[in-house]
């Protein structure tokens, strides 16, 4: 069991299930809209959590009644909550809407910036995952660099002092260069990996003298695909955590993220747990 730290959202996701693909410029269908818990946060940590090890989060959320049932049915989870801050206002909802493919369009609303009030003990963690954009981050982060292992969620233009930079390919620049000496530029000397993910298409890890993809797990159906990226960096940080190679952890992250589209909710499916139990890694 690992104690591992997360700095992440804990999102209200108000689902609208579409009943046709998202087209602009038309007039759109829904046939029923639900309420579920979501964010990475959430996502990650529940994940985390199913394979047993020990979860805390350091977020905030409003202080309504959003608030207090984000924060309720994350501690249910396993999640330790005692590090989320309260800020005056209301707790805004993720809007997913989701297409019959599976596919999901989010829209996030404004939400105040997170300070960190206090700096968490380093020492006493084995792992910390930062999937939030946070103001003055890089000198908390550089602290954390030389005590614990740090995964980090790319931010655009963003100093992040980390072990793991992971970023979907979509939300790079399309002009990226030379991958590891863009990623080296944000991560810094600490660096081991820059792993960018693709959907369908797999992921592709960067180090300093390699490169290595990895093709998407074989998905039977495609349900509904938030959260995936989610359950990926569990996975990795699961994986490697468990002392596994680079390519053995992205190759249990890409079988998370194909269970967790087959599942029509935010949070991963619980057979995490029970897949790692009988097999420490899937078939290939």
């Amino acid at each position: 069991m690992a104690k591992i730290l997360l700095v992440a959202n804990l999102n209200r996701d108000h689902i609208f299930y579409l009943s046709t693909p998202l087209t602009p410029n038309i007039r759109h269908q829904y046939q029923n809209q639900v309420f579920r818990l979501g964010g990475g946060g959430a996502n990650t940590g529940a994940a985390l959590c199913s394979n047993g090890h020990q979860v805390s989060i350091l977020t905030h959320v409003g202080n309504d009644a959003t608030g207090d049932w984000l924060l309720q049915s994350t501690a249910a989870l396993g999640i330790q909550v005692d590090q989320v801050q309260r800020y005056q206002g209301a707790t805004p909802d993720v809007i997913i809407m989701l297409s019959p493919d599976g596919e999901r369009t989010i829209l996030s609303a404004y939400e105040p910036d997170l300070k960190i009030k206090i700096t968490p003990d380093y020492e006493k963690m084995d792992a910390l995952y930062i999937n939030k954009k946070l103001n003055e981050a890089a000198p908390w982060m550089r602290a954390a660099v030389n005590t614990t292992c740090v995964f980090a969620q790319y931010q655009p233009e963003t100093e992040q002092p980390c072990h793991y930079l992971i970023a979907s390919k979509k939300e790079l620049p399309t002009n990226l260069g030379d991958a590891w000496s863009f990623a080296l530029k944000l991560a810094g000397r600490h660096l081991k990996a820059f792993i960018v993910t693709d959907a369908q298409h797999g992921s592709i890890a960067y180090t300093q003298h390699h490169q290595h993809t990895q093709p998407i797990s074989p998905t039977p159906a495609v349900v509904d695909t938030t959260g995936a990226g989610d359950a990926y960096c569990a996975g990795l940080i699961h994986h490697l955590i468990e002392k596994m190679s680079l390519e053995q952890a992205m190759l249990g992250a890409a079988y998370w993220a194909s269970l967790s589209v087959q599942t029509n909710s935010s949070l991963p499916p619980s057979n995490l747990r029970t897949y790692h139990a009988k097999s420490k890694m899937p078939p290939t």
